[in-house]
C-alpha cells in the first residue's frame, strides 16, 4: 500500500493579533482563519502578544508603532502601501492577504 504524504503537515507556524477590533469582528476574523487553514500557505494561530501579524482595528488606541511583526489593518486603510482588508471580511480576499503576508514573514 502506498504511503500517503500530506504537504500540509510541513506548513510553518504563524501568530496573528487582534487589536482595536470590535468583539463580533474578532469572532469573525478567528472563524475565517480556521475555516481557512486547508487553504493557506501557513498554519495561523492566535496569540495574545507577540505575534508575527498584528490585525489592527479602526477602534485601536495608538497607531501602530514600527516593529517585527507585519501589520494588516482591517476595515478602512488611510496608510499607503499598507496591506489592508475591507470589511465585511470575504474568505478569498482573507487567503490571499494571509499568503501574502505569510510568505513574506517566512522569506
Amino acid at each position: 500500500m502506498e504511503s500517503f504524504q500530506n504537504p500540509v503537515r510541513n506548513r510553518d507556524q504563524l501568530t496573528f493579533s487582534l487589536e482595536g477590533v470590535a468583539e463580533r469582528e474578532q469572532t469573525l476574523f478567528k472563524s475565517f482563519v480556521r475555516l481557512l487553514d486547508h487553504r493557506t500557505h501557513q498554519r495561523w494561530a492566535w496569540c495574545a502578544e507577540r505575534a508575527d501579524l498584528r490585525v489592527v482595528g479602526a477602534a485601536a488606541t495608538d497607531a501602530p508603532s514600527p516593529g517585527p511583526a507585519a501589520i494588516l489593518f482591517l476595515g478602512a486603510c488611510n496608510t499607503a502601501g499598507a496591506h489592508h482588508l475591507n470589511l465585511p471580511i470575504h474568505a478569498d480576499a482573507l487567503e490571499r492577504v494571509l499568503n501574502l503576508i505569510g510568505g513574506l514573514i517566512t522569506a
